[in-house]
């Protein structure tokens, strides 16, 4: 059984890598060369804090296969094209001498600069709200596991193989296979932990490594916080369907009720413009 468990495992992380391998094989067609290439010459000009973070942001998006600087290189790659782009349709128009062309240009560039940062941060939010979508589902399976006997890396394992595929199967593939290659759990779990920056994989990691190094039952408590997690979402929910009627305020202010008193008293305006004449 222990063989079957490593072997899916093993599976499960060489498909990750063929996932990777054929998304770069993609951008490698026309833009992957640049980009490495200037990567390199960009990383010696990046701190080590913008490194750090640029590298703990793009964990927490999911981009594998990337490194702090060649996504950096990307960001300048494409705010130089773009600007040459703008600059050179402009020029077709004959109204590149302009002084608010140049200034256009510089804001396309910084706008499309600054356009990826905000696509990983959307990519981020995404992974996350799926991850708090399918940890109650996974917890289950764990207290389930646990319960009939077997131990917290088999019960893993077992919820792993019945979890669709989404970032908290990724992220716990790519957790497996580091204890598998002999990292102590307790840092695979907190190398889950800082990837994932949400309060309930932080809780959840807690109580993995509390009872790991206590000798406690974990099924009992497992089985409470997958509960609890579910009434959270049921909570947050409610929250956003109150929230709802607020959000529509704007749209139904400037879009919709414009609209509406135009249909309706455009009949009388032109009633009253008539009774004038």
């Amino acid at each position: 059984m222990r063989a079957d468990l490593d072997r899916g495992t093993i599976d499960a992380a060489l498909q990750h890598q063929h996932h990777r391998d054929v998304y770069r094989s993609g951008l490698s067609k026309f833009f992957w060369p640049l980009i490495v290439g200037l990567g390199r010459c960009v990383l010696p000009l990046m701190t080590w804090g913008l490194r750090q973070r640029l590298t703990q942001a793009m964990d927490q998006a999911g981009l594998s296969g990337w490194s702090c600087s060649q996504f950096l290189a990307m960001q300048l790659l494409l705010a130089v094209s773009s600007s040459v782009l703008i600059y050179v349709f402009f020029r077709s128009l004959y109204v590149a001498e302009a002084s608010w062309t140049l200034w256009l240009v510089l804001v396309i560039a910084i706008l499309s600069g600054v356009v990826p940062r905000y696509w990983l941060r959307s990519k981020k939010l995404y992974r996350y709200a799926e991850i708090e979508k399918e940890l109650p589902f996974f917890l289950d399976v764990v207290s389930l596991g646990l319960e009939a006997g077997m131990n917290l890396q088999t019960s893993v394992q077992l919820a792993l193989d019945h979890l669709h595929t989404g970032p908290l199967k990724d992220e716990w593939t790519q957790t497996m296979f580091e204890i598998r290659s002999g990292v102590i759990r307790a840092d695979a779990y907190r190398h889950m932990s800082q990837r994932i920056d949400l309060t309930c994989v932080r809780q959840m990691v807690v109580a993995f490594i509390q009872g790991e190094s206590m000798g406690l039952s974990l099924g009992r408590s497992i089985a409470d916080f997958s509960r609890q997690q579910g009434q959270y979402r049921l909570l947050r929910s409610e929250k956003l369907a109150l929230q709802a009627p607020i959000k529509m305020l704007f749209p139904l202010s400037f879009c919709i009720f414009p609209c509406t008193f135009l249909v309706l008293g455009f009949p009388v305006a032109a009633q009253l413009m008539g009774l004038e004449l």
